[in-house]
C-alpha cells in the first residue's frame, strides 16, 4: 500500500515538472512574438501619429439639449366653478393683459346668497354701532354739565337719568307781535334785542314764528316770535326783561311788549342700556363740546359688546364667503400673454361634483411668449461647474443660422435618477426668442470653464493608471538600445524601452474637454507625444496598437 502511494506521488511530481517546463516555453514564445511584433512596428519604416505640445486657449463647453417653453404660463382650472358659461370674451390666439375678464358664469343661487349676506352684515354693523353708542355716551351738544346723578360702579338701568347739559351757547326770547305784523316776519330774518336793565343791544335772528295767536285778557291776539342770540345773556338773579325788533322786507317791526329772556335750555343724558357704570369722564359744571365722551357702561346680556362683535365677525365671514363664490364666476387672466388653449364654450354648465376625463377638463391656458426658457437635464459630473448667471448659447435646427443668448436662471438642488444616471434640472432664460416656438427642440452650449495660454495635448495622448496620467513622448530613435534603460524625473519615473518608440512620462492634468487636456507639469512646449487610437486594432494602421500601450481610460472632461 505504501509502495503504491509512493508511486502516485512520484508520478504527480513528474507531471508537475512537465507542466512547469511547458509554461516556461509558452511564456518565452509569447514574449518573442510580442518582441518581434513591436520591433516590426517600431522599425524605421513605421509611422506614428504625433502631436507637438503647444500653448493655447482651452475651453470647457458643456453641450446639452432641451425643449423651449414659455417662461410664464398659467393654466386656469375651472373644476371648482358651478354655473353656466354666459360669456367668453377671448378666443385662442387673442392677446390678453393681466386682469382681463376671460369668461363669465351665472348662478342665481350665488346671487341670492350674496344679497342675503350683505343685508345681514349691514344689520349686524348697525347693531354693533348702536350698542357702542349706547355703551359710550357722548355729549349731544356743547354746554355745561349739570346735575350728575350717578358715580362709577353704579348699576345702571335702561332710561336712567345720568346728567344734564345746559346749553349756554345761545339765549332765546319770545316777543309778541300783532296779526298785521306777523305777516311780514319770517324765519331767518335779522333781529335786534335790547336788554332793558342795561339797554345793551344784541344782534339776533328769527328762529321760529308762531302761526297761532294767543288771546290776551285785554282782548288782543298776540303772535309770538322766538329770537335766538349767540352767547349766554341770562342772569339767574337779575332782570331778564328785553325788547326786540325784526327787520323785514316791509320795514322794521317792533314787538308790542317786552318779554323775559329764557333760561338756557338743558338736554337730559339718559342711559340707553342696562349694566354697570364703568367710567365717569366729567365733573359738575364742566364745559363740554359736542361728541365729547361723558360716560361708559359695561353692558350685560344681549348688550354685551363682545357678543355683538362676535356676531358681526361671523356676518363678515359669511359675506366674504358668498362674495368669493360670486366673484369666482368671473375668470380673469393672471398674466399678460396669449390665449393658447381653451376647453370651454358658451352655454356649458359646470358642476364641481362632476368627474371630468383628461380631455374634457374645463380650462383656459394663457402663455407669455415674450420670454422663453429651456430646462436642461445636466449630468451630476457637470452640475458643479455651473452657476446662476452663466451665459448660454442656444441654437435650433428649426431656426437656421441664428444663435440665441440665454442665461442660467436657476439650478435645481434635487436630482433625478434614470437608468442609474443622476441629472439636475438647469433652467435657462432667453430674452430675445424671435422665431422660437413652444415645444421646439434646441441645443445649448455653456462655457463652463476656460484656460488661456496653457500647455495642451489631445485627450487621445493621455493614458491613465491608478489615478495617474501618462503620455508617450516620441524620441525619434534617440532612445537607448537597452530594453531596460530608464531615467527619473521630478514628477515620477520616465520609462524607456526598446519596445516602445518613446518615453512614457507621467503628467499632471488640469482642465479637460472632449478634445484637449491642459498639462500642468511633465511636458514642455515643443515635445512630441504619440496619439493612441481608441478604436483601431488592425495592423494596417501606422498608429501604435492600443493593446500594446493603453493602460486605462482617458480622463473625463473637468
Amino acid at each position: 500500500m505504501i509502495g503504491n502511494l509512493n508511486g502516485k506521488v512520484y508520478g504527480f511530481l513528474k507531471n508537475k515538472k512537465l507542466i512547469i517546463m511547458f509554461s516556461v516555453v509558452l511564456v518565452v514564445l509569447i514574449g518573442s512574438a510580442i518582441y518581434i511584433t513591436v520591433k516590426g512596428k517600431t522599425s524605421k519604416n513605421a509611422s506614428f501619429q504625433t502631436f507637438t505640445v503647444r500653448r493655447g486657449n482651452l475651453n470647457l463647453v458643456l453641450k446639452y439639449s432641451g425643449t423651449v417653453k414659455p417662461l410664464k404660463e398659467a393654466t386656469i382650472s375651472l373644476n371648482n366653478i358651478e354655473g353656466e358659461v354666459s360669456k367668453i370674451y377671448f378666443k385662442i390666439g387673442d392677446s390678453v393683459k393681466k386682469g382681463d375678464l376671460l369668461a363669465e358664469f351665472k348662478n342665481e343661487q350665488y346671487d341670492l346668497d350674496l344679497q342675503k349676506a350683505a343685508l345681514n352684515l349691514q344689520q349686524k354693523q348697525m347693531d354693533y354701532s348702536d350698542i357702542n353708542d349706547k355703551l359710550n355716551i357722548r355729549a349731544p351738544n356743547s354746554g355745561v354739565i349739570k346735575d350728575i346723578s350717578v358715580q362709577k360702579g353704579d348699576n345702571i338701568n335702561n332710561g336712567m337719568l345720568l346728567a344734564k347739559i345746559e346749553d349756554q351757547s345761545h339765549t332765546r326770547v319770545r316777543i309778541p307781535f300783532n296779526q298785521s305784523q306777523i305777516k311780514n316776519i319770517k324765519v331767518g330774518q335779522k333781529a335786534e334785542v335790547v336788554l332793558l336793565d342795561s339797554l345793551y343791544k344784541i344782534e339776533g335772528m328769527v328762529e321760529k314764528v308762531d302761526k297761532s295767536g294767543v288771546l290776551k285778557s285785554n282782548g288782543g291776539l298776540y303772535y309770538y316770535v322766538t329770537i335766538v342770540m349767540n352767547g349766554n345773556y341770562y342772569s339767574q338773579n337779575g332782570n331778564n326783561l328785553a325788547q326786540a325788533q325784526v327787520y323785514t322786507d316791509k320795514g322794521v317791526e317792533y314787538g308790542i311788549e317786552s318779554s323775559s329772556l329764557e333760561p338756557p335750555r338743558t338736554v337730559e343724558i339718559r342711559a340707553g342700556v342696562s349694566g354697570v357704570l364703568k367710567e365717569v369722564y366729567v365733573s359738575e359744571n364742566d364745559v363740554v363740546s359736542k361728541d365729547q365722551l361723558l360716560f361708559s357702561i359695561q353692558g350685560d346680556g344681549n348688550d354685551s359688546p363682545d357678543k355683538l362683535q362676535a356676531s358681526l365677525q361671523s356676518a363678515e365671514l359669511d359675506y366674504k364667503q358668498s362674495a368669493l363664490k360670486y366673484e369666482n364666476l368671473r375668470v380673469y387672466s393672471p398674466i399678460d400673454g396669449v390665449v393658447s388653449e381653451m376647453n370651454l364654450h358658451e352655454g356649458d354648465v359646470l358642476k364641481p361634483s362632476v368627474s371630468y376625463s383628461d380631455t374634457d377638463q374645463p380650462y383656459i391656458k394663457v402663455v407669455d411668449n415674450s420670454k422663453m426658457k429651456v430646462v436642461l437635464s445636466v449630468d451630476e459630473l457637470d452640475i458643479s461647474k455651473l452657476k446662476v448667471g452663466m451665459p448660454v448659447k442656444i441654437t435650433s435646427e428649426a431656426v437656421k443660422d441664428k444663435v440665441f443668448d440665454g442665461v442660467i436662471d436657476s439650478i435645481s438642488n434635487t436630482g433625478k435618477v434614470q437608468n442609474d444616471v443622476t441629472t439636475y434640472d438647469v433652467t435657462v432664460v432667453l430674452d430675445n426668442c424671435e422665431g422660437l416656438k413652444d415645444g421646439m427642440t434646441v441645443d445649448a452650449q455653456i462655457m463652463a470653464d476656460q484656460r488661456e495660454n496653457v500647455l495642451m495635448v489631445p485627450v487621445s495622448a493621455l493614458q491613465e493608471r491608478n489615478g495617474r496620467y501618462f503620455v508617450l513622448v516620441y524620441n525619434n530613435g534617440t532612445n537607448s538600445n537597452s530594453p531596460n534603460s530608464s531615467t527619473s524625473t521630478s514628477s515620477g519615473r520616465n520609462i524607456r524601452s526598446s519596445n516602445m518608440p518613446g518615453i512614457l512620462v507621467p503628467v499632471e492634468v488640469g482642465l479637460v474637454n472632449d478634445e484637449f487636456a491642459e498639462i500642468k507639469s511633465g511636458l514642455k512646449e515643443g515635445d512630441k507625444v504619440i496619439l493612441f487610437s481608441r478604436n483601431s486594432t488592425s495592423n494596417s494602421s501606422g498608429n501604435i496598437q492600443r493593446q500594446m500601450f493603453f493602460m486605462g481610460n482617458p480622463p473625463r472632461r473637468q
